[in-house]
């Protein structure tokens, strides 16, 4: 996981990987020897995953730089388009164009509520 992390795999230039990038990666290591029919290498004797991997990629997590998220777009930017539709097509396209930059935006936003589940209904 080391080398990973470290970017030996990465393009030249590329630097330190994130920790996730690195933890993904052993998974889909482990996920390879297992589909090969052999036993999967993060866990130790009790079928935990091992303690060291774990201790590793939490040390790995602390070390990451905090994210940075994007400013959403301004309202102008959906005026300005929709402003530029003249034909009944244009303003369609418009439209499309302002919804799915407005959803794309905030698909990066976690939920501010946990998700329902189904049979979740109570009255």
């Amino acid at each position: 996981m080391h080398a990973v992390r470290r970017g030996d795999f990465s393009r030249k230039g590329y630097g330190q990987v994130a920790s996730t990038t690195a933890r993904a990666a052993v998974d889909h290591v482990a996920a390879t020897i297992i589909n090969g029919g052999g036993e999967d290498p993060r866990v130790d004797g009790s079928g935990k995953i091992s303690n060291l991997l774990l201790r590793q990629q939490r040390a790995y997590k602390k070390l990451d730089p905090a994210t940075q998220h994007q400013k959403a777009l301004p309202p102008e930017v959906y005026r300005y388009i929709l402003r530029r539709a003249n034909t009944p097509r244009s303003r369609a396209r418009a439209e499309l164009l302002c919804s799915a930059l407005f959803f794309a935006c905030r698909s990066s936003q976690p939920p501010s509520h946990p998700p329902r589940r189904h049979g979740d209904d109570s009255i």
